[in-house]
């Protein structure tokens, strides 16, 4: 098995950079639909890298509440959310 090529490798490739510039030390993350098991992995091994490189890190993660379809074609959503948890937990101070 090719380790760079490895989905956790690409999770932690996107998790070290994430973790080391957050200033506020919350970071939200925006998720496609949670019945689809790699997607909710994907969730939870996002949350446990980046609090591995940073354990001061709180992830908010949300995942999209429609399916498959309609989940991974929603930026506005995604924008919407992600801001809207970090405003509730840092009065708007979080990293998006």
């Amino acid at each position: 098995m090719n380790v760079t090529k490895s989905p956790a490798s690409r999770v932690l490739q996107t998790v070290v950079p994430v973790a080391g510039l957050s200033r506020t030390e919350t970071i939200a993350a925006v998720l496609g639909t949670d019945p689809i098991p790699p997607e909710a992995a994907f969730g939870e091994g996002f949350a446990l890298d980046t609090r591995y490189v940073n354990p001061e890190i709180e992830v908010i993660a949300t995942h999209h509440p429609g399916d498959a379809s309609i989940a991974f074609k929603d930026p506005n959503w995604g924008a919407a959310t992600a801001r809207q948890a970090l405003d509730q937990k840092t009065g708007s101070n979080a990293d998006a």
